[in-house]
């Protein structure tokens, strides 16, 4: 959740990512296409699950859906499918995670605009610096610059997340 609250468009919120579902194991992230291996205590596929989760609510955000969907496994596959369903549209899966990765840029974008960049992309000190002293999580904290570093790099975004021209172009978002 570290990258993502760090990132989220509208500040830090659990709503923005809902990665710790994954985590906790209360639906497997191979419902959208990560299949990687995954570990709460580690940063390791993190910043790309932050990535995927982050898109794929900003469809649920756009759409009105309730998050609880989402542990009845109601992935990309199923939105598409009720959206084709009324709209007599032929969206896929790919389509809707397409749709979401380019509302979370449009909002990067405004938030680039009055200035928002890498250094309002942190999380409050508490977090970020003092570590539990008892339990599972006993001494682990986020590696933030490291976190960030491969959340850009996978959105396709600056050094100072920023997105890229090159990114723009891809998503068809350089008339914004």
């Amino acid at each position: 959740m570290a990258v993502g609250y760090a990132t989220a468009n509208r500040g830090g919120c659990h709503l923005e990512n809902l990665s710790y579902f994954c985590e906790s194991g209360a639906f497997p992230p191979s419902l959208f296409g990560f299949n990687k291996p995954l570990s709460k205590h580690s940063d390791e596929n993190k910043a790309e699950l932050a990535v995927i989760m982050q898109n794929l609510m900003n469809v649920y955000n756009a759409l009105g859906l309730c998050k609880f969907l989402i542990r009845g496994k109601t992935g990309p596959e199923t939105i598409a499918a009720w959206i084709n369903a009324v709209t007599n549209w032929n969206l896929t899966g790919e389509d809707i995670m397409l749709i979401g990765e380019r509302l979370h840029n449009i909002k990067r974008i405004y938030n680039n605009r009055i200035g928002i960049s890498r250094k309002d992309d942190y999380l409050p000190p508490r977090l970020q610096y003092h570590d539990r002293k008892t339990g599972a999580a006993a001494g682990i904290l986020p590696n933030m610059t490291k976190l960030l570093t491969e959340y850009y790099q996978i959105r396709g975004w600056d050094n100072e997340g920023i997105p890229t021209v090159e990114k723009l172009e891809e998503l068809d978002l350089t008339t914004i």
